[in-house]
């Protein structure tokens, strides 16, 4: 939930990460429900396998948004390669833009953390 947040936060700053926060977090979200959902079927024993039952149906559904995007590996592999070449350019500032609802809860930025100001 918090990565789902942030992204939201990155996106509404402009920041050249959002697209990549947002895939990683859409990516990593499903596959946490997914594994989640797989170990209650077995939790579950025989009932969470059996065709009409919700946890086998749950599991169907989160499989399919696997692969809905692509297969979500390489929507991590994505995600990775997006982040790593913006740290690689010496113009990006890879340090999480403060919104204007985080900038008046804080005083002053840390003195290794770069802030953009406002356009």
């Amino acid at each position: 939930m918090l990565a789902a947040v942030t992204a939201h936060q990155i996106a509404q700053a402009g920041h050249p990460a959002a697209q990549a926060w947002g895939c990683a977090a859409k990516t990593h979200g499903v596959d946490a429900a997914y594994q989640a959902a797989s170990e209650l079927a077995l939790l579950a024993g025989a009932a969470g396998f059996t065709a009409d039952s919700r946890t086998s149906i749950t599991r169907a559904d989160l499989n399919a948004l696997l692969y809905a995007d692509g297969i979500h590996d390489s929507l991590y592999r994505a995600a990775g390669r997006d982040i790593t070449s913006l740290a690689k350019t010496p113009e990006s500032d890879m340090a999480i833009p403060q919104v204007p609802a985080m900038r008046e809860a804080t005083t002053e930025a840390p003195a290794d953390m770069h802030v953009h100001p406002d356009p």
